[in-house]
């Protein structure tokens, strides 16, 4: 069970059949694992390693990721994640926000404490967090960023908007994009 980073009472009683209840209880008490919601359980508190194993599929994104790249200052206590499902909030622990997004892509599967964990990678991170927070959150990320794969997820993204605020930033710390920009009715 240690190898899953979530597991079910089902999944238990499989190897004991009769006794799988108590057993559960036992660990519960004791601390070894924790009760996510009814009948799933984990025994790791990392949010990091939860939160793609809790709804599936999905990534970890916005200020989760870059604060795991070191991008930015801030720790977050919630984790956001993007989605193709429907947007949802759990809590237990902690609070996993899930936001669902037809532009499911800019992510990659990494190691990540022996589990498998997708991460957004620090481009899209930064331009799915126009989505999910105030941009005093996460301005500080733009100075280690990739500006052309930058504008090459800007341009899949195509948003005039999100184009928009994205120029405005760059342009005020030097960097010149040029991504198209159609709705000129956008005021910052």
């Amino acid at each position: 069970l240690r190898k899953m980073p979530i597991f079910k009472l089902s999944d238990v009683k499989k190897y004991l059949p009769n006794t799988a209840n108590d057993f559960i209880n036992k660990l519960m008490k004791s601390n070894y694992i924790f009760k996510i919601k009814k009948g799933i359980y984990s025994f790791y508190d990392d949010p990091y390693i939860l939160a793609n194993y809790l709804v599936s599929p999905s990534y970890i994104t916005s200020v989760s990721a870059l604060s795991h790249y070191g991008l930015i200052d801030q720790l977050p206590h919630d984790t956001i994640s993007f989605t193709t499902k429907n947007t949802k909030e759990l809590k237990f622990n902690r609070t996993f926000f899930y936001y669902n997004t037809k532009y499911f892509f800019g992510f990659k599967e990494e190691e990540y404490n022996g589990f498998k964990v997708k991460f957004a990678v620090p481009e899209k991170a930064v331009l799915d967090s126009f989505f999910t927070m105030p941009l005093e959150y996460f301005v500080e990320a733009f100075s280690e960023l990739n500006i052309d794969l930058l504008k090459t997820y800007l341009n899949k993204l195509n948003n005039a908007s999100l184009n928009k605020r994205v120029g405005y930033i760059l342009e005020k710390k030097g960097i010149t994009i040029d991504v198209p920009i159609t709705d000129y009715n956008y005021i910052l």
